[in-house]
């Protein structure tokens, strides 16, 4: 190897050497802070005569404190090198709830355009069925709670057998309404919790266009 590829490849030894440093997690924090806090001791050294340098030498370098030579560069770049991860992991996660979240309310959307379009499907005629059938219910839990309230209900046997079989009407049409109210679909969503709370809330719509307001 000759001087001058001997020179190059010391060159690019260095720069690379230089290169590793001020890209390291550690030494280039350091570095950085160590200037912003000593930034007067390479302007006069590098940039100073021989009477300001010599004059800040004596005034200043035998002054300086550790805090700010090394104390305070050292935290800086340890903090970068330890915190920069789980503030950049922290970012990315806020990044990732903010991405779920658009995908939720895009899904809970296209359900609620789904459940317009089968409130919109269903003829008028069914809702009034329906209303006439919740009326005829209350009507049957009323005459059902007058009967129990009888106080010759123990000794007639006629008043008895009308109580039981109103009662087995009342549960048949009971369950006949439960039928009726499940119209919707459950559709898969992020959370389970969250699949209960729509289904609950589409009966809650549901029952509220079926019986009127208040239901």
């Amino acid at each position: 190897m000759n001087r001058v590829e001997y020179q190059k490849s010391a060159i690019e030894k260095f720069i690379s050497i230089l290169e590793s440093r001020f890209s390291s997690p550690f030494f280039g924090p350091l570095i950085l802070s160590w200037s912003i806090l000593n930034w007067r001791i390479p302007i006069y050294l590098v940039f100073g005569g021989d009477a300001s340098r010599a004059t800040y030498i004596a005034e200043y370098l035998h002054a300086a404190s550790a805090l700010d030579t090394v104390i305070w560069p050292a935290l800086i770049g340890g903090a970068y090198c330890f915190g920069g991860p789980i503030v950049s992991a922290m970012y990315d996660r806020f990044l990732a709830k903010l991405a779920q979240r658009e995908v939720r309310i895009r899904i809970k959307e296209d359900q609620d355009l789904e459940y317009y379009r089968i409130y919109n499907t269903v003829p008028g005629e069914f809702f009034e069925a329906l209303r006439k059938h919740a009326k005829n219910l209350a009507e049957m839990g009323g005459n059902l709670s007058a009967a129990l309230k009888m106080p010759d209900l123990s000794n007639d046997r006629n008043v008895f057998a009308s109580v039981v079989k109103q009662t087995v009407d009342l549960v048949e049409k009971v369950r006949d309404m439960d039928k009726l109210l499940e119209p919707f679909p459950d559709l898969s969503i992020a959370q389970p919790s969250e699949v209960i709370e729509r289904h609950s809330k589409s009966k809650k719509i549901y029952k509220k266009k079926v019986f009127g307001e208040g239901a």
